[in-house]
C-alpha cells in the first residue's frame, strides 16, 4: 500500500502465498482470504482473526462499507435444478453438472468476522434477458471478480435511482458490468458489449466509469486495455491500449485504483504496478505508462505470486 500523499513510501506483502489481499484498512491492517477463509491480517503476519465457516469459496476483490465487508464468493449446486430450469431460453437451462458454481456476494461483519448473509446473483440475474446469451459456461456461468460499493452521493446520482451503498458488480463471463440496490439488490443499471472478460470498474467524479477491459486489444502490445464509458448513455468515449514500447496483458486479473484524480494500474501477470498520466479529456491513447513498482516475475508461482500482489493503494 502507499502511504496518503507519497507514493515514494510503498508497503506490498509478499509473505505467505495463500493469502489474498484485497482490501487495505490503514498502514498495517489489511482483509484478506486464505484457502476461502476470510481474515483480517497485519503487515507483521499476524492474523487477528479468521473466520472459518466452508461452506462457500471466497475470490477476488471486495469491499467494506457500514462496518460491512463484501466478498465475491461461490456456493456449489448441482445441475439441472429449480434454479437453473428457470432460465427459460438459455444455454444453462440445458446444464447437466454436478457441483456447478453460483456466484455469490458473501457478507461479513467487519470487527469479529462473523458472517451475516449470502447473496445469490443466480438469483438476481435471472430475468436479465438482454445477458442469458451470454450464459454457455455451465461450471462458472458469471464469475464475479469485483463489488465496490457507493459511498459518495455524487457518484451515486450518476446512476438511475442510485443511492450510497448500492453495489457495483463486474462478472467476466457474461462480460457484464452491474449496479444493484444494497438493500433489496435488485438490479438498477447494467452495461455490455464495449469489453471482454472485465475486472475493475471504477467510477470517476466526471461521470464516467474506468474498466479494465481484458481481452479487447490486439496482441502485438498486449490483449489488454483500459476503456472510459459514460455512465448515463453508456457510451465508450475513449480507451488506452499499450503501442509502441508498451505492454499491457492481463489474462487473470488486472486492477484499476482511482486516487486524488490520478489513474493506477496493477499487472499481475508481469508483477508491475505504474500510474496512467493522461492529459487528455477522456482516457486515450495519448495517456503514457509512468512505471512506480516492479517486482521480480516466477514463472514457478504465476498464480499466488499475482494474487498476493493484489493490493497497493489504500481505498
Amino acid at each position: 500500500m502507499i502511504k496518503k500523499n507519497n507514493l515514494d513510501d510503498i508497503k506490498v506483502y509478499i509473505g505467505d502465498l495463500d493469502i489474498f489481499p484485497f482490501y487495505a484498512l490503514d498502514q498495517d491492517v489489511f482483509l484478506a482470504h486464505k484457502n476461502n477463509k476470510l481474515i483480517k491480517a497485519s503487515f507483521s503476519k499476524e492474523i487477528i482473526w479468521m473466520n472459518v465457516k466452508k461452506k462457500f469459496a471466497l475470490h477476488h476483490w471486495g469491499d467494506i462499507y457500514d462496518e460491512k465487508i463484501y466478498v465475491p464468493g461461490k456456493i456449489f449446486a448441482n445441475l439441472p435444478n429449480e434454479l437453473s430450469s428457470s432460465y427459460t431460453n438459455s444455454h444453462y437451462s440445458n446444464c447437466r453438472l454436478k457441483n456447478a458454481t453460483n456466484d455469490t456476494i458473501e457478507i461479513f461483519d467487519l470487527n469479529t468476522g462473523k458472517h451475516l448473509r449470502t447473496i445469490n446473483l443466480m438469483e438476481i440475474i435471472k430475468n436479465l434477458k438482454e445477458i442469458l446469451p451470454y450464459m454457455k459456461d455451465c461450471a462458472n456461468p458469471l464469475h464475479l471478480n469485483d463489488i465496490r460499493i457507493i459511498k459518495e452521493v455524487k457518484h451515486a446520482n450518476y446512476f438511475p435511482n442510485g443511492k450510497i451503498g448500492d453495489i457495483i458488480l463486474s462478472m467476466a463471463k457474461i462480460h457484464t458490468i452491474m449496479l444493484i440496490d444494497g438493500e433489496n439488490f435488485n438490479i438498477k443499471w447494467f452495461t455490455f458489449g464495449s469489453f471482454t472478460r472485465q475486472h475493475s470498474p471504477r467510477v470517476t467524479d466526471k461521470g464516467t466509469m474506468l474498466i479494465f477491459d481484458n481481452e479487447s486489444s490486439l496482441p502485438a502490445n498486449g490483449m489488454s486495455r483500459i476503456i472510459e464509458i459514460d455512465i448515463e448513455t453508456k457510451e465508450l468515449l475513449g480507451f488506452y491500449e499499450a503501442t509502441g514500447k508498451d505492454y499491457l496483458d492481463v489474462k487473470r486479473g488486472g486492477r484499476i485504483q482511482l486516487y486524488d484524480n490520478r489513474i493506477f494500474i496493477l499487472e499481475p501477470d508481469h508483477m508491475r504496478y505504474f500510474e496512467l498520466v493522461c492529459n487528455t479529456q477522456f482516457i486515450s491513447n495519448q495517456c503514457k505508462q509512468k512505471s512506480i513498482l516492479k517486482l521480480e516475475e516466477d514463472p514457478n508461482h504465476f498464480l499466488s505470486n499475482s494474487m498476493s500482489f493484489s493490493e497497493i493503494v489504500i481505498n
